[in-house]
Order: C-alpha cells, then sequence, then structure tokens
C-alpha cells in the first residue's frame, strides 16, 4: 500500500532541507510540471484515474466561497466532519505504512505529532490555506473572463497572466506595497513564503505537517495500490 510514493515521502522525511520539501510538493501537487493553472470546458471524474479506483471525497466547495471550509450551514458542517473523519483514518493508516516518518512501532511521535486528530487539524488548515490562495486566483480570471471591459486582468504585451493586487486583499494575501498590477504566478510566491516561513519554518513539526499532506494528496489523487 502507498509503496508507490513512500521512498519520495521518506526522502522527505530525512532532508530537512526547504527545497527538498517543495520540490516534492511541487512533484506531486495538481498545479504542477507546468500544467495551466485552469483549463476550460474541461471537468474530470477524479473517482477512477491510471486505472486505479478511488475514494469520492465529499468536501466543501473549495476556492469558490470566501468562507472556505468554514461554511455554517448544517449541509457545510456534515460536509467538514465527514471530511475530518476521512482525514483521521487515512493519517493512522499513513502511520501504518510509515510515510508519516519513523517506524510504525514507534507511532505518529516520531513526528512530534500526539495523534492522528493532531495530523489532521494541521493538514485541513493547511490545504484551506492552499484554498485561499486558489480563489483569489480564480475569481480574477472568472471576473476577467465575464466582463472584459472591465480590465478585471491587465491585458499585457506579454503572454504572462496578471491580476489586480485588488483582488488578492479580498482574501488576505499580501502583496508588494504600492504595486496595483501582480504578475501570475506571485501569488504562488507568496504562498511559497508562507510555507517557508509558518510551515516548513515552524519548529512546531510544521515540515511533518508538509509529510502528511503529501501523504494524503498523492494517496487521494492516485489511490492506493
Amino acid at each position: 500500500m502507498l509503496a508507490r510514493f513512500g521512498p519520495v515521502l521518506r526522502a522527505v522525511s530525512a532532508n530537512s532541507t526547504y527545497a527538498s520539501v517543495v520540490a516534492a510538493l511541487a512533484t506531486m501537487h495538481s498545479n504542477s510540471g507546468g500544467e495551466p493553472l485552469f483549463k476550460t470546458g474541461t471537468i474530470r471524474d477524479s473517482r477512477t484515474e491510471y486505472g486505479v479506483k478511488v475514494l469520492k471525497v465529499h468536501r466543501p466547495t473549495l476556492g469558490m466561497f470566501k468562507r472556505g471550509f468554514h461554511g455554517s450551514s448544517c449541509r457545510d458542517k456534515e460536509v467538514q466532519a465527514a471530511f475530518k473523519t476521512m482525514l483521521v483514518a487515512f493519517m493512522r493508516y499513513a502511520n501504518e505504512a510509515e510515510l508519516l516518518g519513523g517506524a510504525a512501532d514507534r507511532g505518529m511521535a516520531a513526528s512530534g505529532w500526539a495523534s492522528a486528530e493532531e495530523v489532521t487539524e494541521a493538514v485541513y488548515a493547511f490545504e484551506e490555506r492552499i484554498q485561499v490562495f486558489k480563489t483569489a486566483g480564480y475569481r480574477a480570471y472568472k471576473d476577467a473572463k465575464n466582463h472584459p471591459k472591465m480590465n478585471y486582468l491587465s491585458l499585457a504585451t506579454t503572454k504572462e497572466l496578471e491580476l489586480i493586487a485588488g483582488t488578492f486583499a479580498i482574501f488576505g494575501v499580501k502583496v508588494p506595497t504600492g504595486l496595483a498590477v501582480i504578475k501570475y504566478p506571485v501569488y504562488f510566491g507568496s504562498l511559497n513564503d508562507w510555507i517557508r516561513a509558518d510551515v516548513v519554518g515552524n519548529a512546531n513539526n510544521g515540515r511533518a505537517i508538509l509529510q502528511a499532506y503529501l501523504a494524503y494528496k498523492v494517496t487521494r489523487s492516485f489511490g492506493a495500490k
């Protein structure tokens, strides 16, 4: 189980450098490999990939609303509870597969975790933060597409996509002072800085958050073999 990605995750666990963690994240993340951030007209059924049936996870409509994970309706709460329950189960399983750092018989404590629930909260918060950054870019993209005359996306002489800085302020994404327009993918750079300072650089098992997140993402995306 998970053997396909075990060596990569163990390498991340053994190597504390920022570059190694980011490289692994970039390799496995859904927006990696130089693919365009936004693809129009194509919707993929994520329940089956590479011939492997994977778990269909009911989750909030991430990246589409400011509330993100924090919907307050009964349905939102049910989705959030189900998502966390799934994550807890996954983290226990990943621990048995020795993907959270250290041998399984040493428990999650080998990575500084007190419990599967604690890992889940960290991964949940990390996923939410990433969705906030994605939301900013997606909103600007949709606004430009639906209202081209409003100039939500500045017309550039190059192929680089430009986003108005005000769009990012709505979602609490920091941009350089005085800039009215920022170039894509500056907001991914901002996310990168946050990962470096507040996750990888966090003495309180920050890097282990990335380990757990990577383990969760690759398994959810590719299924278990």
